[in-house]
């Protein structure tokens, strides 16, 4: 792992070992700058700034910025990446946020979206479901009560059943937007990274980051060392966001372009075709504790919207959920996850009439 320094953003006790029962070497204060040489978990080992050669552990929560905060300590400048970015395949097999910035002059000031558009509808559902027994019913109910009012209006604008894109939402992330920490729920993709940064870096990243040559998506697995055991980390958020943050060490917009954000489980590497100027600024509109849930799911509908074929819409309209899969997830498991939403959907629509 190459080494970096990290600012820390609150008050971190420097051990021994990474473990709580070692001795407290220092007690090192936010706005610290520390240098990483390792990452253990949910632990990294630090130089002790009192004594250089001198190192220890420290939680790794303590280099995390505060919910929404964007980091500004990365190794590499985001704002170049798309001149040290190599490019990678096109990103049509993932899973997207416009939110344009208001333009004032002196003479104007910002409108505010009206209450009955995707931009300025209430999020949560004015007709709440508490009728949800099933694992499948409490899925999709959760997204209906959480973001109803948004769907609706989504659903207006683009002549959909509002309950597809519940359902959609609930298959994508369990209708979860933000997971421990307050940070948005990811998936980090092993053979992404590959494509836009390992492919040059073959040897490095052989060394951390492995994933099945048959099918891509599959047998992701990490380790921080050479000498460490491999370990898997899909399905556990706080291991997701440590590989993020391990794989960031060697080319933090490779990384971010790597995984998939939010409700949605957009793609990072779609950014272009959502409208940002970097994936860093789109993984902090994301991330945000405040409007996050509304520009992931305005991502949502403006992937489906931006497919040059027009497939998302159409298929969705349709109630071809199959045909909705192969365009959102891709062709491997269309039919899987097309099931998926038809089930959610159904079960949706059972709890809304009744």
């Amino acid at each position: 792992m190459p080494e970096y320094s990290r600012r820390l953003y609150q008050e971190a006790l420097l051990y021994e070992q990474p473990n709580t029962d070692s001795k407290v070497l220092n007690r090192l204060l936010p706005g610290l700058t520390v240098r990483v040489l390792d990452l253990q978990r949910t632990w990294l080992m630090v130089e002790n700034p009192a004594q250089p050669g001198q190192t220890g552990f420290i939680a790794y929560r303590a280099i995390q910025p505060p919910r929404g905060g964007a980091q500004t300590n990365r190794p590499d400048d985001l704002q170049t990446e798309a001149a040290s970015v190599p490019s990678g395949p096109p990103a049509t097999d993932v899973r997207n946020s416009l939110t344009e910035e208001n333009v004032t002059t002196d003479a104007a000031k910002p409108v505010a979206p009206a209450s009955n558009t995707p931009e300025g509808a209430p999020l949560p559902s004015t007709k709440r479901l508490t009728n949800a027994v099933s694992a499948v019913e409490k899925s999709v109910a959760m997204a209906w009560n959480r973001y109803g009012g948004l769907l609706e209006a989504m659903g207006t604008k683009y002549r959909i059943d509002a309950a597809i894109l519940a359902a959609v939402v609930a298959v994508e992330s369990g209708s979860t937007a933000f997971g421990p920490g307050n940070r948005m729920i990811i998936r980090f993709e092993n053979h992404l990274f590959f494509d836009y940064w390992g492919k040059k870096n073959k040897d490095v990243y052989d060394k951390h980051f492995k994933f099945s040559s048959t099918k891509r998506w599959q047998d992701h697995m990490y380790r921080p060392t050479e000498t460490s055991e491999w370990q898997t980390f899909h399905g556990d958020q706080l291991k997701e966001w440590v590989v993020l943050d391990f794989a960031s060490g060697f080319n933090t917009a490779a990384a971010r372009m790597a995984i998939s954000m939010g409700l949605p489980q957009v793609l990072g590497a779609n950014f272009k075709r959502l409208g940002y100027a970097t994936v860093n600024e789109m993984f902090k509109a994301l991330n945000d504790k405040d409007t996050g849930e509304r520009a992931q799911l305005l991502a949502m509908l403006k992937f489906i919207e931006t497919d040059p074929y027009n497939r998302g819409l159409i298929s969705l309209r349709n109630q071809d959920f199959t045909a909705f899969a192969t365009m959102y997830n891709g062709p491997g498991k269309a039919e899987f996850y097309g099931n998926l939403i038809s089930e959610r959907w159904q079960a949706l629509k059972r709890m809304l009439a009744q």
